[in-house]
Parts: C-alpha cells; structure tokens; sequence
C-alpha cells in the first residue's frame, strides 16, 4: 500500500518541471509589472535586481560567461531596457531636486555624454578629487588658495569670479576654500547666518554642500594658504605665476585639445566651458537646499498657469516637471541697463514665435517666464489672451508658467535689502532649476545670470544639444562679457 502512495520518479520529473516554469512565469510578471513602473527609482532598482539574480539561477552558474556548471533549465533573461526619453527626462528633473541626497559623481553619471558639455564627467572628477584629498594632507602636506567673498555683484557674477579662484588654485595645485563669513563681515554674502552658536557662516557653503574635504581653518594665510582677494578681478599670482581670469586649468585645455583634435579652439571657447564648470561645481546643491527647492516647486500657491480663455486668471501650480517642449525665457532688465541694452518683452516673444512656427511638431506654444522685473511678468501673465501672430504656429495662444517670487526691477542686492539673502537666494535657485527642466532656452549671454542657465543645462541636465536664442546686441554679448 505504501508502494502505492510513493510517486513514481517521472511524476516528480513532472512536478519538478511545472515548478520550473511557474517561477519562470513569476519572474517574467514580476519584470514586466517592475518595467511599467519605471517611473519609480526605487522599483527599477528592484527590477534591475531581480534580472540580475533570474540570470544567474537561470544559467545555472556563472552569469558573466554564461557558461553554467550544471544543467541550465531556464532561458537566460534579456538584460534591462534602457529608459525611453519621455522616462529619462522625468527621472532627471527628479534627480535635479534631489542632488544634495546624492554623491556628485553618481549623480552625473546618469546624465547621456552627448548632451553634456565635452569631458564634463572627466573634468568634475578631475576636480572633485583635487579638492577632497585625506584628512592627513589636508592638516599636514596640502596647500590652499582661501576666498575673502566678494563686492556687490549678483549670484552669477560671483559664481564666475569664484570660478576663477577654483581654476588658480588647481592651476597651482591648491586646495580652493573660502571664509566662513565673507569681505566686510559678510556685506555682500548671498546667505542668512546658517552657522553654529560658536561658528557664524554665510558662504555659498549654507546652499552647497563642501567645496572640499578640507576645512577653511587648516588654511593659515602666510603659512600653508594664500589670499584670492575680493579686488582680484583680472588675475591671480603666486609667487612667480599668474593666472588669468579667462584661462582654463592647463590640464583641462589639453584634455579639450585632445578631444578635438584638429579644430584650433578659440580663448572665448576655454573661458566659456570653464566658467560652466567651474559654477557647476561650487553650485552642487546640500541636502537641505534640495529639499528647499522640491517644496518650493511643489507648493501650487507659489506658481501660476496662464491659459487662452480663463478671463485672464491663472490656475494655481505648474506640472512637475513642466511638459515637454517648454520654453524657458529669462529676460535681465533691471540694473543691467549699465552694462547692456536691454531688450523688450516682445523681442523675446517674437523670436519663441518664430521658433515655434519652423518646428511646429517639436515646439508647442508654451513658456516658462522669469525675471527681476515685475513689468515682465505681467506682460507675460497677458501673452495668452494676445491675438495670433504666426500663420504656421502649431497652436493658437500661449500657455505661460510663472512663479509669484520676490522680486525688484533693480539690482541684485536691492532685493536682497528688502527681502533677505537666503529667501532671494533660494528664490534664484529655484528660477534656475525650473529653467534647467524646459526645452529650449531664450536670453542673452550679456547677463552672467542667462549664462548660468546656458552653462548648467549643460552640466547639470544633458540639454546642452537643445536650442538655445541670443536675444542681446553681439556687441554686449561677444566674448561673453566677464
């Protein structure tokens, strides 16, 4: 009777065999279910995991060789899709928001090489690993180029001329750190105190995180460190060298010249690429502003939607991220008039028209708007209602996206007198990182601020092959100015 109950040895083969492929059913449910989530970092991760581990089970032994060391049972799996674009631009906004949770070289390497600026992830590496040596050099061995602050210039100014510094220091082979407390008990700094009860700080570092593993205070100037002065404008030296303003680190030149082999690259190329990345390096966003600018860019009471046909009243919130084919105008009026000319609202308009209407199935009629002046945004906030212009536009009225910031048709500093360093300073950095999530870009490089943006989506994003549209006169723009 017993014998009668044992299962004969092809039934457990059988039994055995439909295990093999439930799990293989499981597997190929729990991949395509993990795939249409894509949208979720976290399931993805899962996902990548579960096809690395039904490869190896499925091989039988070695997943690298596929060369199983028993009998394989099971069809090797294919590896990951790669993210469509429509993903890739959603998972890169995010990643935007969330830098200061993430390590700066991980964070890039997400990024596609082509629509970076050329050599960003080597250049960023290059110069993440020259300022974060040991704890041991940076207390015994290590030499540093510390930064006093600055005068009374705007952020993007002051991101370009501390740029400078960083290059001179790696020209040198210094470790780039600046004040705690900037130039006259930090007058001109962008920040609130962020500090400690028993360190006061108001450097880019209460925004940034660290610009070095070392700290500013193993620098003693006259000892191991060297002074990068707020009136050092044109050049840097030490001892018997000098760096000028509008040089690019030696080692990154020839890394450049390299990589274009044959082209003779102009002075004006090496300022620009430098500058962006140099500003991209000491604008990586801290945890804290991270999540600063992810709540300022959720909060619907901050933004408005301008659109045809809502009596000129504006929706509350902007799609996050704002829909793809968006334009970012960013038009620098108020104190820059002593530095350029500065051009109407309608320039601006007429040349996104004119866009919008040679490449109809790519650039939808919609604008993100920013600026200093108030003037600007009420024009802009009125675009909707306005009557058609182009016979071939892919739509009949604008859409346009503002946001309800402090702002002052003035200098940089006058708004930072009536509403505060850090308010102003978060409210610039959420513009810029609104601006990095469009498509196209429209300003002018006269206005070091428009640079930023042109320069960071490079960086930052991997949108440097989109258009971009010079709105200044060529001769307040060319050789991009400081």
């Amino acid at each position: 009777m017993s014998a009668l109950l044992q299962p004969s040895r092809a039934s457990r083969r059988a039994r055995s065999l439909a295990c093999c492929v439930g799990l293989f059913v499981l597997v190929s449910f729990t991949l395509g279910y993990a795939g249409s989530q894509s949208d979720s970092p976290r399931i993805q991760g899962f996902s990548n995991r579960l096809r690395k581990s039904a490869s190896y089970v499925s091989s039988g032994g070695d997943p690298e060789n596929n060369s199983p060391t028993g009998t394989s049972f099971l069809p090797v799996l294919p590896p990951a899709k790669p993210l469509s674009a429509t993903q890739h631009r959603l998972e890169t906004v995010d990643r935007l928001y969330r830098m200061g949770h993430m390590n700066w070289l991980d964070y890039l390497e997400h990024l596609d090489d082509t629509g970076l600026a050329p050599l960003t992830k080597e250049a960023q590496r290059w110069i993440y690993e020259k300022q974060h040596p040991s704890q041991n050099d940076c207390k015994s061995t290590k030499k540093f180029l510390v930064s006093e602050g600055t005068e009374q210039i705007g952020l993007g100014a002051y991101l370009h001329k501390q740029g400078m510094g960083l290059g001179a220091a790696l020209e040198f082979d210094l470790v780039f750190v600046m004040n705690d407390v900037g130039w006259n008990n930090g007058q001109f700094d962008f920040s609130d105190d962020c500090g400690s009860f028993t360190r006061k700080l108001t450097s880019l570092e209460c925004f940034a995180q660290p610009l070095s593993s070392c700290d500013v205070r193993d620098a003693k100037i006259g000892d191991n460190a060297y002074q990068f002065a707020r009136d050092m404008w044109g050049s840097i030296t030490i001892e018997d060298k000098t760096y000028y303003k509008d040089q690019c680190p030696t080692y990154l030149r020839q890394k450049l010249e390299e990589h274009f082999d044959g082209v003779s690259l102009t002075d004006a190329f090496f300022k620009l690429w430098w500058r962006g990345q140099s500003s991209a390096y000491l604008s990586r966003l801290n945890a804290q502003t991270s999540d600063a600018l992810l709540k300022l860019r959720l909060d619907a009471q901050l933004h408005r939607t301008w659109s045809h046909g809502d009596g000129g009243l504006p929706s509350l919130g902007i799609r996050y991220p704002m829909p793809p084919g968006t334009m970012n105008l960013h038009v620098r009026h108020g104190d820059k008039a002593s530095e350029m000319t500065l051009m109407p609202f309608t320039t601006y308009v007429d040349a996104a028209e004119k866009f919008t209407s040679e490449n109809p199935q790519v650039a939808v009629k919609r604008l993100f708007v920013s600026s200093e002046d108030p003037g600007v945004i009420a024009d802009a906030s009125r675009l909707p209602e306005q009557a058609q212009k182009a016979l071939t536009s892919p739509a009949n009225h604008w859409q346009v996206y503002t946001s309800d910031i402090p702002r002052v048709d003035s200098g940089p500093f006058q708004q930072i007198e009536k509403y505060g360093p850090t308010t102003m300073t978060r409210s610039w950095y959420l513009q810029l990182w609104m601006a990095l999530e469009c498509d196209s870009y429209i300003g002018t490089r006269a206005s070091n601020w428009n640079r930023i943006i042109d320069e960071f989506r490079c960086i930052y994003v991997d949108k440097c092959q989109l258009p971009y549209f010079e709105m200044g006169l060529e001769k307040d723009w060319a050789g991009y100015f400081w």
